[in-house]
């Protein structure tokens, strides 16, 4: 689900009915300052048909356990379906927006997931809270991008989330770690320059964050447009078949589009143009 810098608020959901009509078999549901992110993966659970939903990867230092567990599998009953959660360090900006510090994350990631899991199979707590309704089957994923967390991530997850990264980055995780690996790349059918400015503003707050930063000085990369073309699927829909292509061959078990909508409301045209691979 993309959170462009001025899109409409409830576009959101167009994107993921979108999706579902054209066949992409997940939606993926993070969260920045609009949406509660487990609000809006009810809604579109409530409006689609039979998309997996995915709903993070979430800060881990702003829920508990119980709360993760409540809110995925309030998602799954209202969708009549398994929904699966990703779990991440985020950043220390959007931690600190609630109050908390943000720091020791192996540790957190560790304890969040251990916790987790014997909640979500139904299993009561040690204080004694045990979910009425477990829905079966929930996976939980991790956003990993240091030694520490993909080492977390190998041990304990089901899936690994990356964003943003490169083919050739792609591939170096998989040649550290055995499990699905899900990339988030930016999409958008030949797009103009409003298109490609809406990228370059996202970029630009990405910047601003030292594992990210280090992540596209690592690869060589320093500006918005550099980076873009390397960490994007833009342009004709032949390349952004052979972008996904690249990413696969790199290792990724899933490519997860996020739709341009600058030029495209509701990535209505790049979803169904993309429908189906």
């Amino acid at each position: 689900m993309p959170f462009w810098y001025g899109m409409p608020p409830l576009e959101c959901l167009e994107v993921a009915v979108n999706a579902d009509r054209n066949g992409f078999a997940e939606v993926w549901v993070g969260q920045m300052a609009t949406f509660d992110a487990f609000a809006l993966a009810a809604a579109i659970a409530r409006e689609t048909k039979q998309a997996t939903l995915w709903v993070g990867p979430l800060a881990l230092a702003v829920r508990d356990p119980v709360s993760l567990a409540l809110g995925i599998t309030s998602v799954s009953t209202l969708g009549e379906r398994t929904a699966h959660l990703a779990l991440g360090s985020s950043t220390a900006s959007v931690v600190e927006w609630h109050g908390r510090k943000w720091g020791g994350n192996v540790l957190l990631a560790i304890g969040t997931i251990e916790r987790l899991r014997p909640l979500l199979r139904g299993e009561r707590s040690p204080e004694g809270f045990r979910l009425r309704s477990p829905f079966p089957g929930s996976e939980i994923g991790l956003a990993a991008f240091g030694s520490e967390m993909l080492k977390v991530a190998s041990h304990l997850a089901d899936r690994l989330v990356l964003n943003l990264l490169t083919p050739a980055q792609v591939a170096e995780f998989r040649a550290r770690s055995e499990l699905p690996i899900t990339i988030w790349v930016p999409a958008a059918l030949d797009p103009g320059e409003a298109a490609l400015d809406q990228v370059r503003r996202e970029l630009k707050v990405y910047l601003a964050a030292p594992a990210y930063a280090a992540m596209f000085r690592r690869a060589g990369l320093s500006d918005p447009d550099a980076i873009a073309a390397q960490v994007s699927a833009l342009g004709s829909l032949e390349r952004i078949r052979e972008r996904i292509a690249e990413y696969h061959a790199a290792g990724a078990t899933t490519v997860a589009l996020v739709p341009v909508t600058a030029e495209d409301p509701g990535g209505e045209r790049l979803l169904r143009e993309m429908g189906g691979i």
